[in-house]
């Protein structure tokens, strides 16, 4: 069902219907709709229901010039409107529920002004199995035109407002053909590093205002160029980010997230496949107590042979960190220190070419306990240490419960880092060793881990990856 409304309202001024006049509509009033919008994996939408007409000259009827057909549309609203959409093909979705819109307009000739304003009470948006919105509200003003003539919209006046976010756009499209022209921009001005944290999921929670938050937050971006229909190429388009000194505490936290800081820059040459995009994180960073991460990296080239620059340094207490978030529904202890650079090519790591890839460092977990309200099983890692190498992750002196259920060893992975930029088959050899393995309370530990909505007496299949290949020798004294 594409659309539906429980009662549409429409009210027009009879007396400007009369010869001489500009018609004028009163007032339109939708209320209780619902609609639902789909791209399908062909890239076919459900919402083009009817042919384009041909174009006509407004201004020209009967061979006669005439002055341009005006309409006056003095307001129209829609109240209580459920919108969702699906792109099949790129796997994002977005739901608006309670929308409430409305504005004031014309039409002369072959222009359309609106003048609009929308409140959207819980706005919500996946791309695939990442949540990039959840229920969120947002508000939007903007003034909005259209010329069927030469195809043009244009957007001016625009604020929108995401929970405490503020941002602005400008611009135009233009389709030409099978070519759609665009000069779009948009910025949210340097403001609060709160308001960044009010939109994103972990943090817009219900205890949202209890949360202290310091620091600014700046964004901008444009689309500059043209999209055509059946072309790889995509239009220009320049990203930019900036958090600087921001800080995080909640009032019943022992410690706080302080100098928390991301430049990041994404960018893509217009006329050009997606594979020139490049992004770039300068600097990301975060102090936790004595100690904290900082980060950086690049990438070129993404869908045909990635290139990837990465360097990444962690020094965390979990618990500390568990406590500064103020997880919901988790205990976490432990700690985790990590350093790792990784360098070079996919073809470069995938046809084994060491001096042309860097890879090294290595990361360890000490102590670490994982308690979720959940799960009925506790995780306890009481130790894991791993090397890096442009070849291997070697994992050595694993040890790990689950519940009653125990398991201990060493190994390596072969040909991680081809295997996560792209599909090359994943190695590599273990030898593990457990004193007493529980299936049943594997298997639902399994189950509440991974989300599984399957009840304890259905079962729950063990699916292999067709990528993986590994050898494994295991040695289980109690089964």
């Amino acid at each position: 069902e594409l659309f539906r409304a429980g009662s549409v309202v429409i009210r027009i001024d009879l007396l400007s219907l009369l010869p001489g006049r500009s018609p004028r509509v009163k007032r339109v009033h939708i209320r209780d709709a619902h609609a639902d919008l789909v791209i399908a994996e062909d890239g076919t939408p459900n919402y083009l229901v009817v042919e384009p007409a041909e174009r006509t000259d407004a201004t020209s009827i009967g061979g006669e010039d005439r002055a341009p057909y005006r309409v006056d549309l003095q307001h129209y609203s829609v109240e209580g409107l459920n919108l969702a959409f699906e792109n099949r093909r790129t796997g994002l979705s977005l739901l608006a529920q309670g929308v409430r819109h409305g504005g004031d307009g014309r039409i002369t000739g072959t222009v359309v002004e609106l003048g609009t304003r929308t409140r959207i009470e819980s706005l919500s948006s996946n791309m695939g199995e990442i949540t990039l919105l959840q229920g969120v509200t947002a508000e939007a003003e903007a003034d909005i035109s259209f010329d069927s003539d030469d195809g043009t919209l244009r957007f001016s006046t625009n604020r929108i407002a995401l929970n405490e976010m503020l941002m602005e756009g400008r611009g135009t499209m233009r389709t030409l053909g099978d070519t759609l022209e665009m000069d779009l921009g948009f910025a949210a001005p340097r403001q609060g590093f709160k308001a960044l944290l009010s939109v994103v999921p972990s943090f817009a929670r219900d205890d949202f205002g209890q949360l202290e938050a310091e620091g600014t937050v700046q964004m901008e971006g444009t689309v500059e160029g043209r999209s055509v229909a059946g072309s790889q190429d995509l239009p220009g388009f320049q990203l930019n980010a900036v958090v600087s000194d921001g800080r995080i505490h909640y009032p019943d936290a022992p410690t706080d997230l302080s100098d928390i800081g991301l430049s990041l820059t994404a960018a893509h040459p217009d006329g050009a496949p997606l594979d020139a995009a490049t992004l770039e994180v300068i600097d990301l960073r975060a102090t936790l107590d004595q100690g904290g991460l900082q980060g950086a990296v690049s990438v070129t080239n993404p869908v045909t042979d990635p290139a990837v620059s990465l360097e990444a340094l962690a020094d965390l207490d979990l618990g500390k960190l568990a406590s500064a978030l103020a997880l919901e529904g988790t205990t976490l202890t432990g700690t985790l220190e990590g350093d790792v650079r990784l360098e070079g090519r996919r073809s470069d790591f995938e046809a084994r070419r060491i001096e042309g890839t860097t890879a090294e460092g290595s990361f360890s977990l000490q102590d670490v306990l994982v308690t979720r309200e959940a799960w009925d099983q506790d995780v306890r890692v009481s130790s894991l240490a791993a090397v890096v190498t442009p070849l291997r992750l070697t994992l050595s002196d694993l040890d790990l419960q689950v519940g009653a259920s125990d398991l201990s060893g060493r190994g390596y992975l072969q040909d991680v880092v081809p295997h996560l930029l792209g599909d090359a088959d994943l190695g590599g050899e273990f030898t593990l060793r457990s004193g007493f393995m529980d299936l049943t309370e594997l298997q639902g530990w399994i189950k509440e881990a991974s989300g599984d909505t399957a009840t304890a007496d259905e079962p729950t299949p063990v699916v292999i990856p067709q990528d993986l290949a590994l050898r494994l020798d295991v040695g289980v004294d109690t089964l």
